[in-house]
């Protein structure tokens, strides 16, 4: 889940490239929440400001389902993200290395 297209086709090509289908990108909560609640997922990015809003009600039925998520920040210092407990933050623009590395460890 990403606002920004240049960089959600980014996040999805490196998926792509470390061998995961990619469903997606959802650009809003709209277009999210029928995929954190119907898709078959194993794993979520999502950014946590789009747009001003926080994408915390797609969090909350990604963790109700038990898919693992981790959130994405372009900003310097994330704010933080209330009610969710212990959700990891990765700071923008995230490094395929990194995002490998973190594949390998929820999957």
């Amino acid at each position: 889940m990403e606002d920004e297209a240049l960089v959600a086709l980014d996040l999805a090509t490196q998926m792509e490239d470390l061998g995961h289908e990619v469903v997606g990108p959802a650009h809003s909560v709209e277009q999210a929440m029928p995929l954190a609640e119907g898709e078959a997922l194993d794993f979520a990015l999502l950014d946590i400001n789009l747009r001003g809003r926080q994408s915390t009600p797609v969090a909350q039925a990604l963790m109700a389902r038990g898919i693992p998520l981790v959130f994405l920040s372009g900003y310097d210092s994330p704010q933080m993200v209330e009610d969710l407990g212990a959700v990891r933050i990765l700071p923008k623009p995230v490094q395929p290395r990194t995002l490998g590395q973190l594949l390998s460890e929820v999957a």
